[in-house]
Formats: C-alpha cells, structure tokens, sequence
C-alpha cells in the first residue's frame, strides 16, 4: 500500500480498517521421547502463522491433526506438532556451533550443507565459517543450530524521503529507516517462502490466493523485507495505521515486521476492501490509493496502472 497519494490514513477513514523472526530455515525431525510436542491455538492465529513460527508446512500440520478445512481452528485447539517442528534430541554426535545469547541462527535441515544454510540465510560462506565457527568438513546434522552472521551495525543511510515526486515527512522516513534496519536484523523468509504463506493465509481467511498473491508481486516483489518512503512495510506493503485496523479486525495487535502478520493484516484489508466495494477493480485501487479517496476522486493515472497490472497478475496466479 505504497501510492505516493495518499497515506492509508484515508482507507482507515472510510472504512474505520494485518511474530517471531523468521530467517526462512526449517526445523529438522527428530525422535519424540513421550508424546508429540504441541502447539495451542491462540487468538488471531492461523495455520499458517503456526506453521511459519514451529519450522513446518500448513499440509504437514493439518496432515498431523487431521484437519480438512484448516481455516477452522479455534482458540485453545491442541495442535500436535509433526515431526519437522519437534526440538532436536539432544546429542547425536553433531559438531556444535556454539552461538552468543540472542544471536541469530539457522537449523540444520535434512540433506543441507553449509553451502546450503549460507545461501538460504543470505550471507557468505566465508562470514557463515567465521560465525559458527565451522568449516566445510565439519559434520552437521538435522536439528543443530548454526550461528549466523550479526548483521553489521554501522549506521544505515537513511530511506529517500521522495518517491514518485511526493515527499514524506522527516518522522515518517525515519520510522522507515528504523523499520527497514530492523527488518535487516531480524532476517527474512525467502519470496517463495512468502508466497506460500500468503497462499495459506489468504485460503485460511476466505481471500482469493491469485488475488493476494498479485497484490504482493504488484507491492513489494514478495520481498519480506520491502520498505517504502511511506514507512509500508513488507511483503503488503501495509503502513502502520492500516496494520492498527487490520489488527482490530482479527482480534489482536499485529507486528507488520513480521511476515505471519503481515500477510494477515494485507489479507484483512483486502478482505474488508472486497467487502466494502461492489467489484474487484475498486477493492484493488482501494488498498493503493485509498477507498475514501477512490470514492473522493476517482482514480489516479498511476492507480489506473496498478490497478491493471494486478488483475493481469491475478490471472496468472489463478
């Protein structure tokens, strides 16, 4: 939700209107001492938010509980956690990568190398031995974690405060500056990653998945990480007072940094947009330019644009 006309203050407006870090690496099986480890369900959670934060898939995780319509879960559900989300068996004989309190890691997965984490993690090879302390002879094993690199923290130029000949105000480049640092720390899902979550979160929440998944390729390029002058942030490209109304309309405050709730709070808010609006087309221009002002002033040139290319992508995704 990135137009440079509006801020999505006037979509909150007409409508009174989505975490853990991820850093896109898996949890690997493992031996179950007693019973399966389990998650319980809470409040504004999906499966695809329970799968993103226990290192599994939607299909493995209904798979594992039985579930056939995995948009009807409920608040205080037991989920039994399939054997790729379990905590590794201590022990093994795995060389270990001792990492620092609160330092980012990777988890070894099935097959992988450390070629493999490096690339996955979006880091050098050479910075991934200097971090964990390993090298390429070394033996890992699925389950064992493995330090990554900390991000440098040597100050960040700061986010271009014009984009598309409007200019945005100090504070708001600012909190995007801080936002697009934080979302640097914290490490990303891959795209594809990202797209099977908005496919999940959109089927959970009763969204066409072509339509949101042509949104995010229009936004942000599935990029996780994406950041706009308007402080819209991730993969939806939702600003914070969006993200507040989407929050409300799920039920629970929503982090917009992490990928889980960001793709809730998109998908709520095309949800509401579809639901305020008699056809598809204006939804879409709704959540670029903001319905108030769709409805105000009709559609912008550049709206007119976005609006066309997210149908045409739409079909292609369908």
């Amino acid at each position: 939700m990135s137009s440079p006309h509006r801020p999505s203050t006037a979509l909150v407006a007409a409508l009174g209107m989505v975490g853990a870090p991820a850093l896109g690496v898996a949890l690997a099986p493992a031996a179950w001492a007693h019973e399966p480890p389990a998650h319980v369900v809470r409040e504004g959670e999906t499966l695809g938010h329970i799968a993103l934060r226990t290192g599994t898939t939607v299909t493995a995780l209904a798979t594992a509980n039985g579930i056939t319509a995995p948009s009807l879960i409920t608040v205080g559900q037991r989920l039994a956690l399939p054997p790729a989300a379990a905590s590794p068996t201590p022990g093994g004989g795995a060389t270990t990568s001792a990492a620092p309190a609160g330092a980012p890691v990777a988890v070894v997965r099935e097959g992988d190398t450390l070629g493999h984490i490096a690339l996955r993690a979006g880091v050098s090879l050479g910075a991934l031995y200097a971090s964990s302390g390993l090298d390429d002879g070394d033996v890992i094993r699925p389950g064992q974690e493995v330090a990554l690199p900390t991000p440098a923290s040597a100050p960040s130029a700061p986010v271009a405060s014009t984009f598309e000949g409007r200019t945005y105000a100090a504070e708001v480049t600012a909190a995007a500056t801080a936002n697009r640092d934080e979302l640097a720390a914290r490490g990303a899902p891959t795209r594809e990653e990202v797209r099977e979550l908005l496919t999940a979160t959109a089927r959970e929440m009763g969204v066409d998945p072509g339509l949101v998944l042509a949104v995010a390729h229009q936004e942000s390029g599935f990029n996780a990480r994406a950041v706009s002058p308007a402080n819209a942030v991730g993969a939806m490209q939702v600003i914070p007072s969006s993200g507040r109304w989407a929050g409300q309309l799920v039920g629970r405050e929503l982090d917009l940094l992490d990928p889980a709730d960001n793709a809730v709070a998109g998908v709520a808010i095309l949800r509401a947009l579809l639901e305020a609006t008699d056809d598809e087309a204006t939804a879409v221009a709704g959540y670029y330019q903001g319905l108030a002002s769709v409805r105000r002033n009709g559609l912008y040139d550049d709206t007119r644009r976005y609006a066309a290319n997210v149908q045409t992508l739409a079909a292609r995704y369908r």
